[in-house]
């Protein structure tokens, strides 16, 4: 029976040096909100850039009038709030 609550007790140190100090859990959950904000916004930010970057390089390289930019960036935009 020791040797099956190994695993569990070699678990439980790691997940303690890992869990920060309790008077410090509200910082901690802090610091975490703030870094999933950030992500995200650079993640929104660089999808941006690219699809401003792509939809310019179609109309400079005269695939697409910025007509039919603008017209699948709206559609664009409707699917993906519906997705």
């Amino acid at each position: 029976r020791a040797a099956s609550k190994l695993p569990s007790r070699c678990c439980d140190r790691v997940m303690n040096t890992i869990e920060p100090p309790t008077n410090e859990k509200h910082q901690w959950t802090s610091l975490a909100k703030l870094w999933n904000f950030l992500h995200a916004s650079f993640t929104i930010i660089l999808a941006l850039f690219l699809a401003i970057g792509c939809s310019y390089s179609r109309v400079y390289l005269g695939y697409h009038s910025p007509v039919q930019v603008y017209a699948g960036s709206v559609l664009g935009m409707i699917l993906g709030a519906f997705w």
